[in-house]
Order: C-alpha cells, then sequence, then structure tokens
C-alpha cells in the first residue's frame, strides 16, 4: 500500500507540476531521505539489534544531527542545484527532524510492533500520494507550494512518530551505549544502503537536465517501486524472522521460502512492467511523459539491484555479529562506487545509460555481502 502510495503520488505530481518544479521536488525527496538517514549516524540500524531509551537526551542529539544534516544538504542544492533560499530552509528542517521517523520505526520494530512501525516508516509515502491528490484538485497550487508542504508535513508527522515510541510501553533494559566502532559501521551500513536505494535519482538528477530527472521520477514510480516494496519487506519479514529463529535450518528455510516468493514476483512484475508501464504513464500523465519498454527494463534491473543488497543486509543485521557489520558496510559502498563509475560512463546514452551503468555496477559491488550472508546461513548454531 505504501508503495502505491509512492508511486501514484508522484505520477499525479508528474502529471500536473511543470517539469522543473517536479524535477525539484523529486530532487528533494530523494536527498531528504538520504541525508535524514545518515543524520541517524547510525541509530536506527542500532535500533533495530537492540533496545534503545527514546529519552529526551536521544531527542535532542538526533535533532542536531539532523540540522548539521540539513544544512550541509541545503548548502549543496543552492550552489549545485540553484535551490531558492526559501526552499532550501524548507529542506533543512525536513531533514532535520527526519532523523526521529528512522529511528521510532527501526525501535517499534525491533521491539514486535509491526503496525506502528510500518505507519510510520511511511509517512513520506503517504505524504506524497496526500500532496498528489490535492494537485489534482487544485493544479496551480502544486506548483508554488507542493515543496514546502511536503518538508512541513514529513516535519510534523516525524514528531508524531516519534511521540508513537515514547507512547509504547518499555521493551527492556537499556545496554550500555554503542562503542564508536559498532556506530561507525552502523552509519556505514545506513548511508551506503539508503544510497543505494536513491542512487539513480541523484546520479540522473546531477549527471543529466530537469527532463531526464522528471522522466526518472515517472519511471521510478512505476518500475523501481515493487523493488522498494521487497527491500522494506525483507526488513519486516526476515529480520525479526531470524533473530527469533536460532536453529540454522529453519532460519534456511525462512530464507530460502521469501526468496521464492521474492523471485516469482519480481520475475513476473518485471515482464508485465515492460508491457503496460508505458501506456500507464502516457495515460497518467496525460501524455507528458512516455518511456520506452528498454527504459522500464533499465529500471527494473536497477530495481533488481537494489534488492541484491537489501536481503543480504537483512541476514547480516539479523545473524551477524560486528565483523560481519564491517564487511557489510565496506561492500555497500564498494557498490556505489561501482555504481558512480558505471553512472559516468552510461551517461552519454541518457537515463538508460545510466540505469544500466548503475545497476552492473550495483550488483558487482553486492556479491562479497551475498556470499558472507550465505555463509552465515550455513552455519549451525
Amino acid at each position: 500500500m505504501s508503495g502505491a502510495a509512492f508511486a501514484v503520488g508522484n505520477l499525479l505530481l508528474a502529471r500536473q507540476m511543470g517539469t522543473a518544479e517536479y524535477a525539484s521536488l523529486s530532487l528533494a525527496v530523494a536527498v531528504f531521505i538520504v541525508a535524514s538517514q545518515v543524520a541517524t549516524l547510525g541509530m536506527s540500524q542500532v535500533a533495530l539489534r537492540r533496545f534503545v531509551r527514546p529519552d529526551a537526551r536521544l531527542l535532542l542529539r538526533l535533532l542536531a544531527q539532523g540540522a548539521l544534516g540539513g544544512a550541509a544538504c541545503a548548502a549543496v542544492l543552492s550552489r549545485w542545484q540553484d535551490l531558492a533560499p526559501a526552499a532550501a530552509l524548507l529542506l533543512g528542517v525536513a531533514t532535520a527532524f527526519g532523523p526521529l521517523l528512522w529511528v521510532a520505526s527501526a525501535a517499534l520494530l525491533r521491539e514486535g510492533r509491526k503496525a506502528r512501525a510500518w505507519c510510520v516508516q511511511t509517512v513520506p509515502d503517504w505524504v506524497l500520494l496526500s500532496l498528489g491528490i490535492i494537485a489534482l484538485a487544485a493544479p496551480r497550487w502544486a506548483d508554488a507550494w507542493a515543496f514546502g508542504a511536503y518538508c512541513l508535513a514529513v516535519s510534523v508527522l516525524a514528531l508524531a512518530g516519534w511521540s508513537a515510541l515514547r507512547r509504547a510501553p518499555p521493551g527492556g533494559k537499556a545496554p550500555p551505549e554503542p562503542g564508536w566502532r559498532m556506530l561507525a559501521s552502523a552509519t556505514a551500513i545506513v548511508a551506503g544502503s539508503v544510497l543505494v536505494i536513491q542512487f539513480e535519482r541523484l546520479a540522473v538528477g546531477f549527471l543529466l537536465d530537469a527532463r531526464a530527472l522528471a522522466m526518472f521520477g515517472v519511471l521510478a514510480s512505476l518500475a523501481v517501486f515493487p523493488f522498494r516494496l521487497v527491500i522494506a519487506g525483507a526488513s519486516f519479514v526476515l529480520v525479526p524472522g531470524l533473530q527469533r529463529l536460532t536453529d540454522a535450518d529453519a532460519r534456511r528455510r525462512l530464507v530460502w521460502r521469501e526468496l521464492k516468493v521474492i523471485l516469482a514476483a519480481l520475475t513476473a512484475t518485471s515482464a508485465l512492467l515492460c508491457l503496460v508501464a508505458p501506456a500507464i504513464a502516457r495515460w497518467i500523465t496525460a501524455g507528458r511523459y512516455a518511456p520506452g519498454s528498454w527504459l522500464v527494463l533499465a529500471a527494473c534491473l536497477a530495481g533488481a539491484a537494489k534488492v541484491c543488497h537489501g536481503l543480504p543486509r537483512a541476514i547480516i543485521t539479523a545473524c551477524g555479529n560486528d565483523r560481519h557489520l564491517e564487511l557489510l558496510g565496506r561492500t555497500v559502498w564498494a557498490g556505489i562506487g561501482l555504481s558512480l563509475l558505471g553512472a559516468v560512463a552510461g551517461t552519454a546514452w541518457g537515463v538508460a545509460g545510466v540505469l544500466y551503468g548503475v545497476a552492473l555496477g550495483s550488483i558487482t559491488g553486492a556479491l562479497p555481502a551475498m556470499r558472507a550472508a550465505a555463509r552465515l546461513l550455513a552455519k549451525a548454531e
């Protein structure tokens, strides 16, 4: 449902907004997602593995980290993307509150409160859907106000998500503060993983023009969001499931069951999208954007690359030790480096070239993590 909200909201905004305005909003959403998750400095990953106390000290720490991250992102976009000062300020505010979303959702999931965790984690998707519906009813409103409304709504709802965590009954006794080595590994994993998810949008935004970025925003709404659902599902199903199981055979059965469902669903989904996505994009956007089947296939391949990172991450997070987490952090960033090389190499062929280059680099970089996850599952407890 949240994936559909993300897709429909983006498509409605693409239909109603000008190309430059929609491209700016699309890039800002990606920057917010990346910067606010990085600004947790690993606490979202720590909260997924152990109990954290949502006290005033942690709240102020997350807000301070988010404010620094927001200021840095606002400065970068103002310099290289000509973001207006008011828009830069709003993006900084959203990024300051964003870490509350990710830490709260991870802590709620760790405590087994999946419904609340889902509601908190998917807030940005529902905000986009709401804005798309409003834009459909008031077309002139979207160009001027959608950007600011997104930033303010996410900020307010982030505080609401933190309140949901505070209201939840205590899940245990807080262990000692994590050491710098654990936080460094967790930060590398969180930063790298969220960058993997948003990398194509950022690469297209900085390497190509606004029209290409707007096209990718439409393409991501149709062809990439099913793969995002798989990654989110891996966290919601595999991480708590594997943490509860201590028997190696039971863990392998759980992973194999999920893999069979994922492979069957995504193979069928990719084939269907290549056939119908171009027509759907033309229809919903009133002919403004019409990606071809080969471009949709490139987006599906990019989505498959995200799954190659997401599944090993879930397995290693649930079953691995600190050494495995350090390896995961290194492999994620190796994949990002290879993806960047692929994106630059594919720039001459437009959006499709960037997507194919990113996908091939990302899949290559994920291979060590996939091997490490397989070895963890092969070990007897």
